[in-house]
């Protein structure tokens, strides 16, 4: 029975160092942005009120679900970090506005139109952006029709106001 604890004990750290190994293979992959997708995981867990062996227990969940569906443990250690990396950038993204007290979520119309600007800029210099702009479903296709709808409603309020 001991060998068998030890045994099990063994399979454990070694899964563990497998999904340590796995999380800094992501990092490394992520190049020059590795640093600001760090940013948006500890974001992300921070806005949840999740502590970070909260992030270890839910990307060890994820690897172990990767497996059990013929997947890899790093595949669900990617899949962990870029949903908490996607999440941190999408809480950035919709910062609290606090003019006179009243606080938001979002930006105001004429921001808005200064980010659809700032984003037709570069989707004229990077195709691969320009595309997935006009691409629906992706990420920047919906900032785009939020940008869009709010820029336009800013607008609109503007007409009528005279």
């Amino acid at each position: 029975m001991a060998e068998y604890v030890r045994l099990q004990m063994d399979e454990a750290a070694q899964f563990d160092a497998d999904l340590k190994s796995s999380a800094e293979a992501w990092v490394k992959a992520q190049g020059p942005q590795a640093k600001a997708k760090e940013v948006a995981i500890n974001g992300a867990i921070r806005a949840l009120g999740l502590y970070s062996n909260d992030l270890v227990a839910i990307r060890n969940a994820m690897a172990a679900a990767s497996i059990d569906q013929g997947g890899t443990a790093a595949d669900g250690v990617s899949r962990a970090l870029d949903m908490f990396s996607r999440l941190g950038e999408g809480l950035a993204e919709d910062t609290i506005i606090n003019p006179g007290g009243a606080g938001r979520f979002g930006v105001n119309g004429r921001e808005a139109q200064g980010e659809l600007d700032a984003m037709k800029v570069k989707a004229g210099s990077d195709p691969v952006f320009a595309k997935a702009v006009g691409t629906p479903g992706t990420p920047e296709n919906a900032r785009w029709n939020r940008l869009l709808n709010q820029s336009t409603a800013y607008a609109q309020q503007q007409q009528a106001a005279g």
